[in-house]
């Protein structure tokens, strides 16, 4: 069965016995979210970060790479 074939008073009857219910409703018409920041701008952004930090090894780009979080949080 779907939401919509339900009746409003059924739909309240069935609220009255179960209180999630509003929570799944809601979840259940929730619209898709819309990016801006697509997946492919993440990835384009990612290569060229990581071009500036080529010429470094891998526990430098680390260590660097975890201060930029840090300084993100802020």
């Amino acid at each position: 069965m779907r939401l919509e074939d339900f009746t409003d008073d059924q739909l309240d009857k069935l609220k009255k016995n179960n209180p999630h219910l509003d929570d799944f409703i809601k979840d259940a018409n929730r619209k898709p979210r819309q990016y801006t920041f697509t997946k492919q701008d993440v990835r384009k952004k990612a290569i060229k970060v990581l071009a500036v930090i080529a010429d470094l090894n891998q526990t430098e780009r680390y260590r660097v790479l975890e201060h930029a979080m840090k300084v993100n949080e802020v």
